[in-house]
């Protein structure tokens, strides 16, 4: 039998060990602001494409395909507006 595949992540979500380890590494040294021109922020920046790198593989897309948003209204918003864009997209290009 598989295991469980949670899907109920509105306030939790259960962390694998190796995501743990990555996070509080990175939440201990990379906490810099990425945006910023010092060198801790550009070690956040780093790590945020490396992540960012990674998972556009494992999900066979392009870096540029990957957005990391905050947990709340406004990823709604990001999804409502990507989709808008890409149908207009699929429209104009039949």
């Amino acid at each position: 039998m598989s295991p469980d595949i949670y899907l109920d992540n509105n306030a939790t979500t259960p962390l694998h060990e190796d995501v743990y380890r990555k996070m509080r590494y990175s939440l201990k040294y990379q906490y810099g602001n990425p945006s910023s021109n010092y060198e801790i922020g550009i070690n956040a920046k780093k790590s945020i494409q490396y992540a960012r790198n990674n998972l556009a593989e494992f999900l066979n897309a392009e870096p540029e395909q990957i957005t990391f948003t905050r947990p709340d209204h406004r990823v709604a918003a990001l999804v409502r507006h990507k989709t808008y864009i890409n149908c207009k997209t699929e429209q104009s290009n039949p």
